[in-house]
């Protein structure tokens, strides 16, 4: 089901949207890093409208029945079916940048957030982009056991669905893992994983 005929009615079922590999190296919908980085991806309405749908998550953690026109009005936007009321456009953003998914008849929508890509990042404002890399760079001073227990998990993940070591170390450099880290990580789960099948 597309969000489009989501839409069309007034009421939407709203679920929490599991990844594993995004939750390990991830940052919470209402944290700093999704307000200073995402809010230039999302922009204002669309961070705002996640923000509201993951507060629900407090009281229903495992969905819950959102209404549409409501919600709308309470951010400050219109409500219609028509494909370009503000709060429909906001909520379109979501799913293009995969915070969110339609799912039959609801929307799964992510706890957790992915670090803005590459891509994301260079067509952001100098200072925005600086700011980036002053936040993961002391992201890495202070985390890096931390770093590398996310990493760890993470990597036990891949490998139980059939990841090689490769593709687990490339994967995780994806995610923003410091490549030696990823490196050494890759390696030591497929040395214990193929230690154990031998045991």
């Amino acid at each position: 089901m597309s969000i489009d005929q989501l839409l069309l009615s007034t009421k939407l079922v709203v679920v929490p949207w599991s990844d594993p590999v995004v939750e390990a190296v991830g940052y919470e919908a209402r944290s700093g890093y999704v307000e200073l980085f995402w809010l230039n991806v999302l922009g204002p309405s669309a961070t705002w409208i996640l923000r509201r749908l993951a507060a629900g998550f407090d009281a229903f953690p495992g969905g819950y029945e959102l209404d549409l026109p409501s919600t709308a009005s309470a951010l400050g936007l219109s409500f219609s079916d028509k494909p370009n009321s503000p709060f429909t456009r906001a909520l379109k953003r979501c799913v293009w940048f995969g915070i969110a998914q339609p799912l039959q008849g609801g929307l799964a929508v992510r706890q957790m957030l992915p670090p803005v890509s590459h891509h994301q990042l260079a067509r952001m404002p100098l200072e925005l982009q600086q700011a980036h890399e002053a936040w993961i760079s002391e992201g890495e001073e202070k985390n890096s056991t931390a770093q590398q227990q996310r990493a760890t998990a993470l990597a036990q993940v891949m490998l139980s669905h059939g990841d090689d070591a490769l593709l687990i170390e490339s994967q995780l450099i994806a995610v923003r893992v410091a490549p030696g880290v990823a490196a050494v990580v890759a390696a030591q789960v497929a040395h214990r994983h193929a230690a154990t099948a031998q045991s």
